[in-house]
C-alpha cells in the first residue's frame, strides 16, 4: 500500500511539475528577449501581468515563448555575460524537463509491468 502511495505521489508531482517548468522557461525567455532588445528585465510576474489588449505585448510574450525550442541545443558561446547567464538557466530548465520525462517514462513502464490488471484493482 505504501508503495502504491509513493508511486501515485511521484507521478502526480512529475506531471504537475511539467507546466511549472514551461512557465519558468517562458519567463526566462521573456527576460532574455527584453535583454536583447535593451529593455529592463522586469519581474517574474511580467509574463503574466500585462495589458492583454495590447497586441505588441501579446506578440512579445508569444515570441518569447517560442524563442528556444525545448529539444534543440542552446548556443552558450555568444552574447554578453547576462545573456549567457539566462541561457544557462534556460538550459537547466531543459535538463529538468528531460529528467522529468525520463521519470514519467520509468514510472509508466514500472506501473504497467507491476500492476498488469490495473493500479487500483
Amino acid at each position: 500500500m505504501l508503495l502504491k502511495f509513493i508511486l501515485v505521489f511521484l507521478t502526480l508531482v512529475s506531471v504537475a511539475a511539467l507546466p511549472v517548468l514551461f512557465l519558468i522557461k517562458a519567463v526566462l525567455q521573456l527576460q532574455y528577449q527584453n535583454l536583447k532588445t535593451r529593455k529592463p528585465l522586469g519581474a517574474i510576474t511580467d509574463f503574466f501581468v500585462f495589458d492583454y489588449k495590447n497586441a505588441a505585448a501579446r506578440s512579445a510574450r508569444i515570441d518569447a515563448f517560442l524563442l528556444f525550442p525545448i529539444f534543440f541545443p542552446i548556443d552558450l558561446e555568444e552574447g554578453t555575460d547576462a545573456e549567457k547567464r539566462i541561457k544557462r538557466q534556460i538550459r537547466r530548465v531543459h535538463l529538468l524537463f528531460y529528467v522529468l520525462m525520463i521519470v514519467l517514462l520509468l514510472l509508466a513502464t514500472y506501473l504497467s509491468k507491476a500492476y498488469p490488471n490495473g493500479f487500483f484493482s
